[in-house]
């Protein structure tokens, strides 16, 4: 954006504001809508619907309803609004967001048809027509606004008498309802009131401009993305699926905006292990239906606020089992209707989950298990590190994260990832095998330094026992002690760098020794992983067996060219036969840059 020749507040004194004018989201006769809810829905299976804008205001609120509502649309430009409406009249693009004072004629008269309102009240022209808020779509409220300003230097008291006539004026019931007759609201403010007004909207507006330049994609604007989502998916409830496995590479950054935005009615999917992140979301009251193989802490006891819930009927379980999802997620990211699996046969899962289908497989005549596709609306996940791009790195073993981005992606869900670093994507491009889950999978990045606490993230940080301990404790102690809970660690932070002040460096917290990337990336067959997951009962470089006994892991010396180091143990070596013959081939082997510690803002891909 190109630097004003003037200051907006220190050249003007700013009299007083005069009206809001809402936009009005129109749309042509044709379109199969009659709310938001459904509009969303037809859009998202309508790529590149257009809509006209004849003027700035009216194309940022369009494309950031686009935006946030996860459809692709097409802008037209105009030289001013009525054009723009005429032509949509005459069927030449698909919706607008219109002037009142324009299009609400054509509405009375039927040839437009109108499905919400951007202002806090209904207007007394538009009864019918419902806000944002009746919508369900939360916090979108774009309005323009008018007012008087003056010349800097005006003096104070003629500033001042402006204003009281302005106020004066504002207060007449028929100048009211002369701006009301055209959809315009009349709200005159003191001077003060005006000039916090105006620095406010100001900010606000450099803070977006900023936000738009570098295409950044922060929490609120994720969870108001997310809203939308469940407003058009008003047939059935939103569908989240969280990455990540027991308390490691879990979204929790993400998690805890999903509380603390209070959204509600969520079908929670979780592969294959979940922990805080869904007892988190049920305690807090968003989940109404968990579709989970494992919920629980693991050694430190069970999901108390899962328990309470179901117990409670609060809650509805699907009860499954961890090949069934990753049937139902497979079958999704295949495009088919549904999977099939040998688990479950012969028990009692078949009686408790009627979704579950016992069938005969045709070819081979065995029982099998048909499970229906799990398509999850919403992917969130939290990875190492990523690009603008949209490209993801793991520096360990990225669980079920793939499946749950291709499956996502393939029903036309939005893969939202949180990273503890955003990297240069030649970074990427410098060694292509290092790319876990590509930019054709993922919608947006968000640089999230600890962005998984209390869980870990491989290679950055290890999981806070403690803070997961406290946790446990004010599940215990009840429904009182945990809303206490929530209300300190999910609403009173009011961004991710208060939670992390507030949570810096809890007693027991264990960190890995800086944020680097080591130069080798670990390919761990599944005994090598369960002697990590059982290293902190066990000594250094011992192994665990059935019988209880323990076995020391050979040593290698460090830097052979038969062994590598994983980058949390970096006394474990791994056997060159499990290693990708791209690796083990000596020419062949790649390198990739130390993590730059760049502070780039992240993007969403599209």
């Amino acid at each position: 954006m190109k630097k004003l020749p003037y200051d907006p507040l220190k050249d003007f004194v700013h009299v007083g504001k005069v009206i809001n004018v809402p936009f009005l989201l129109v749309v042509h006769p044709d379109v199969p809508a009659k709310n938001v809810a459904e509009f969303v829905e037809w859009a998202r299976k309508t790529p590149g619907a257009s809509y006209g804008y004849g003027s700035a205001t009216s194309q940022v609120a369009a494309a950031t309803f686009s935006t946030i509502a996860g459809i692709k649309t097409l802008g037209v430009p105009y030289k001013s609004q009525p054009p723009a409406v005429t032509d949509l009249i005459g069927g030449q693009f698909r919706f607008m967001m219109a002037d009142p004072s324009i299009a609400g004629a054509h509405v009375k008269a039927g040839k437009l048809r109108a499905i919400a309102i951007t202002s806090r009240v209904r207007s007394p022209q538009l009864p019918d027509v419902p806000t944002p808020a009746e919508s369900g779509m939360g916090e979108f409220d774009p309005e323009v606004w008018l007012g008087i300003g003056a010349p800097a230097g005006l003096p104070r008291e003629v500033a001042e008498r402006l204003n009281v006539e302005l106020v004066k004026m504002g207060q007449r019931d028929d100048v009211r309802q002369r701006f009301a007759a055209v959809g315009l609201d009349l709200v005159p403010n003191t001077l003060a009131e005006h000039a916090d007004y105006t620095g406010a909207q100001l900010a606000s507006g450099a803070h977006a401009s900023a936000a738009r330049g570098s295409e950044r994609n922060d929490a609120t604007r994720i969870q108001a993305a997310f809203r939308l989502r469940r407003a058009g998916l008003a047939a059935r409830r939103c569908h989240p699926a969280i990455g990540g496995s027991l308390f490691h590479n879990k979204p929790m950054y993400l998690v805890r905006e999903i509380a603390r935005r209070k959204v509600r009615g969520l079908v929670v999917v979780a592969m294959t292990q979940a922990s805080i992140d869904v007892d988190l979301l049920v305690a807090a009251g968003c989940v109404a239906e968990v579709r989970v193989p494992y919920l629980g802490f693991e050694y430190l006891g069970l999901a108390l606020n899962y328990r309470r819930f179901a117990a409670e009927g609060l809650l509805r379980v699907w009860d499954c089992d961890e090949t069934q999802v990753i049937a139902g997620m497979e079958a999704a990211a295949k495009n088919l209707p549904s999977g099939l699996t040998k688990t479950g046969v012969g028990t009692d899962l078949l009686r408790s989950n009627p979704d579950l289908k016992a069938i005969t497989d045709p070819i081979t005549g065995e029982p099998m298990v048909a499970v229906p596709a799990i398509r999850p609306d919403v992917a969130i996940l939290h990875a190492t590190r990523g690009d603008t791009w949209g490209n993801l790195a793991y520096a360990g073993y990225p669980f079920s994260d793939v499946l749950i981005a291709e499956a996502t992606n393939r029903c036309g869900g939005k893969v939202i990832a949180t990273v503890d670093e955003i990297v240069p994507t030649s970074t990427f491009t410098a060694d292509p095998f290092r790319t876990a889950i590509p930019h054709i999978l993922v919608d947006a990045v968000v640089d999230a330094p600890w962005g998984a606490h209390p869980c870990s993230s491989h290679g950055a940080y290890q999981y806070d026992e403690d803070f997961l301990a406290t946790y446990q404790q004010q599940a215990r102690n009840g429904a009182g002690a945990m809303a206490t809970w929530l209300e300190q660690h999910v609403q009173e932070p009011q961004s991710h760098e208060q939670y992390r002040t507030a949570s810096s460096r809890p007693r027991g917290w264990r960190p890995c020794a800086g944020r680097s990337m080591p130069a080798t990336e670990p390919e761990w067959s599944w005994p090598e992983l369960a002697a990590v997951v059982l290293s902190r009962e066990l000594g250094d470089h011992e192994v665990g067996s059935p019988g209880g006994s323990r076995s020391e892991i050979p040593r290698r010396r460090r830097g052979s060219r038969n062994s590598r180091t994983h980058p949390t143990c970096p006394s474990s070596p791994v056997p060159s036969a499990s290693l990708p013959t791209w690796w083990a081939s000596p020419g062949a082997r790649c390198s990739i840059p130390p993590w730059t510690g760049a502070t780039s803002t992240p993007a969403p891909r599209r």
